[in-house]
């Protein structure tokens, strides 16, 4: 348990609190929680970025007063804006990857728009293949990786001429060696964004066969 009352001093003032004895002290003496809890010696500081509190530094002691000093504040403090500098990159970093994918899953969406026997082509692959991944007990990581992969799987088509994408007759031969082109093309696409980097194997490989006559690689 932790004192509302002083993470709320702390968040509204957005400066480290330190007490010696928090019962006898002026800020507290009307807070509940401290007590309730009996605090005596507590230290509290904010996690400040951008002039937004992402959270704190909390510690308390219930039973021996002056326990900490106020070098121990500094050095918490110090802690504190490190932490908040981490957690502020690290949801930028979220943001920035989420973006990317949301752009790039667009343009998968308005390529498939263009076609009516495409449409909503990618969504079902990835409900069949996050489907068969639960039933093959894959881990929670490795099927958002099948999902994300399933939904950009045929990115690499916004490459290929929308002539040959959308024809209704039967692809050339010459046609076909094009359309065949698109798990690179996507691979390519999708290779300068890192965070999608273990999905990239999927995207190159999804027309492989079991005997071997797919492409691009024909593996079995």
């Amino acid at each position: 348990p932790v004192s509302r009352a002083v993470l709320k001093r702390v968040e509204t003032e957005r400066i480290g609190i330190l007490a010696s004895d928090a019962t006898e002290d002026d800020r507290f003496v009307s807070s509940n929680s401290v007590a309730l809890m009996d605090l005596r010696s507590l230290m509290c500081v904010p996690l400040t970025a951008r002039n937004e509190v992402l959270g704190a530094i909390y510690v308390d002691n219930c039973t021996i007063p002056g326990c900490f000093r106020p070098s121990d504040l500094e050095l918490r403090t110090i802690l504190g804006n490190q932490a908040a500098f981490a957690i502020e990159n690290a949801s930028l970093y979220d943001n920035l990857q989420v973006s990317f994918y949301e752009t790039v899953r667009s343009l998968s969406n308005a390529l498939e728009a263009k076609d009516n026997y495409t449409r909503g082509h990618s969504d079902r692959v990835a409900r069949y293949a996050v489907g068969i991944g639960r039933n093959l007990s894959l881990t929670k990581g490795k099927l958002q990786n099948l999902k994300t992969a399933a939904e950009l799987h045929d990115i690499g088509k916004i490459a290929i001429d929308e002539s040959i994408i959308c024809k209704k007759a039967k692809l050339t031969d010459e046609e076909f060696e094009l359309m065949k082109q698109h798990p690179q093309l996507g691979v390519k696409i999708l290779k300068p964004m890192g965070f999608l980097k273990p999905i990239l194997p999927f995207i190159l490989h999804h027309h492989e066969r079991f005997n071997g006559d797919g492409y691009p690689d024909g593996l079995k």
